[in-house]
């Protein structure tokens, strides 16, 4: 089970809030850490939009963060995040898995032969057919992600065009920081402004394509530390939620009445229920507003580095054939969606992603994006960063899309719309190895443009 306070450190930089303190593990303890927080290793980088560099700092000292019970989980959690970010799927994916192993165990929430009668006689519908019918009887849709997976992001892409001819028009997002003004004017995601998450190339294509459709984009977070009240341990995580609830109050229904908003949240957040003193803020928005939201995870039935972390449900619909082709929810024999972990409304089951030229095929976003192939340069320093920017937009601007290339190798796939693109590539040192405009067209080989 993942709450909103498993997400620590890499949170805390998404929100920029200022992390000399230590881990939640050191202050429950008192005992300070070993080690300086990654933080400060991962900063200046970050300052600098320059997240390869900030993952191989983490790299550099990760033997003595591994071996810290302070820091290990940070160490682990940030450099999933990373690599997402950086294109590399399957690493974001054992990062995670190591990262909640080294915790304290979670009792299996159900076993395999529970999962096995749960599924009997069960059936698979596409997921965004379901959202969006489902959609139809709410003004409020919440939908989660983990910040380690871009596959959530391309679902929720799915989704912006059908929910904007229903009329939502508000699309509020936890990641975006609240500082960066000039993102609905300008149009497209910057690197170091927007936010973290919104570095990654699937959410900057999401948030593209929201400014497209005309929704109106929404920050949300709390943007300054919530110091912890002694004697009570759930203090900061609630206060959280409830600013999270009200912020939403107060920037859309205060000023829409009517309105219909599309919450892009991460983790527990979108829960509608308490769990135990835990209030989340789907359960703190419904109060507020007397809006019964619809809340869709996409954080529990998801593929993992190896099958053993997997949940239990989530083995057993893949092993039944439910989850495969495309993200489904999948209901029983009775028809009623399948849901366990997180009390929301529907679950979102996304197959085991498919390899395609050596990447996750949700990368093609639904076939708007085709496969390119990029000639590399001899990269000394490996690994190199190839990235591929959209002409028209500033040289801050999230990269449409973005992988690494080990020495040696002799090329680079990306997934990129048609038209013009600004093809980079650096070296680990941040040495810029080749630079050139071309036109991404259909599947083929980008060269520059003559």
């Amino acid at each position: 089970m993942i709450y909103p306070e498993r997400c620590l450190l890499a949170c805390a930089l998404a929100l920029a809030v200022p992390l000399s303190l230590s881990s939640q593990q050191g202050t429950m303890t008192g005992l300070p850490p070993v080690l300086p927080p990654p933080s400060q290793a991962v900063r200046p980088h970050l300052l600098a939009g320059d997240f390869l560099g900030a993952l191989l700092a983490l790299r550099a000292g990760e033997a003595r963060y591994l071996a810290s019970e302070e820091w290990r989980p940070d160490v682990l959690e940030l450099e999933s995040v990373f690599s997402a970010i950086l294109g590399d799927d399957a690493s974001a994916r054992a990062l995670a898995d190591a990262r909640d192993a080294g915790g304290e165990p979670d009792e299996p929430s159900m076993s395999a032969d529970e999962a096995e009668r749960r599924l009997h006689g069960g059936s698979a519908r596409d997921a965004m057919e379901a959202v969006v019918e489902a959609a139809r009887t709410h003004r409020v849709v919440m939908l989660n992600e983990a910040h380690h997976l871009s596959e959530g992001r391309a679902f929720a892409l799915r989704l912006l065009e059908p929910l904007r001819r229903q009329g939502f028009r508000y699309l509020a997002v936890e990641a975006l920081d609240a500082r960066d003004t000039a993102l609905q004017a300008r149009g497209y995601p910057a690197v170091g402004r927007t936010g973290l998450y919104t570095s990654e190339p699937v959410f900057g294509e999401l948030l593209r394509a929201a400014l497209r459709l005309g929704y109106v984009l929404v920050p949300y977070d709390v943007t300054a530390a919530i110091p912890p009240r002694a004697g009570d341990p759930y203090w900061a995580a609630n206060e959280r939620e409830r600013m999270q609830a009200q912020n939403l109050r107060d920037r859309v229904f205060a000023r829409d009445p009517a309105a219909r908003v599309l919450v892009y949240a991460g983790y527990g957040h979108v829960i509608e229920h308490p769990r135990g003193e835990w209030r989340p803020m789907a359960l703190q928005l419904k109060e507020m507003t007397g809006l019964d939201p619809l809340t869709v995870d996409q954080t529990v039935m998801s593929a993992h580095a190896t099958p053993a972390a997997e949940h239990p449900l989530y083995r057993a619909a893949v092993e039944a054939g439910l989850a495969r082709g495309g993200p489904v929810v999948v209901t029983d024999s009775a028809g009623a969606p399948v849901v366990a972990d997180f009390e929301v409304d529907l679950q979102v089951f996304h197959p085991r992603p498919a390899q395609d030229n050596g990447r996750p095929s949700f990368l093609r976003l639904g076939g708007l994006r085709s496969a390119q192939r990029v000639g590399l340069p001899a990269c000394a320093s490996p690994p190199c960063l190839v990235r591929a920017f959209a002409a028209a937009e500033g040289a801050d601007a999230v990269p449409l899309d973005q992988v690494l290339a080990q020495g040696g190798a002799r090329n680079a796939v990306l997934f990129l719309p048609r038209g013009p693109v600004r093809i980079q590539v650096t070296d680990a040192a941040g040495t810029t190895l080749a630079a050139f405009t071309a036109d991404a067209g259909g599947a083929g080989r980008l060269e520059p443009a003559r």
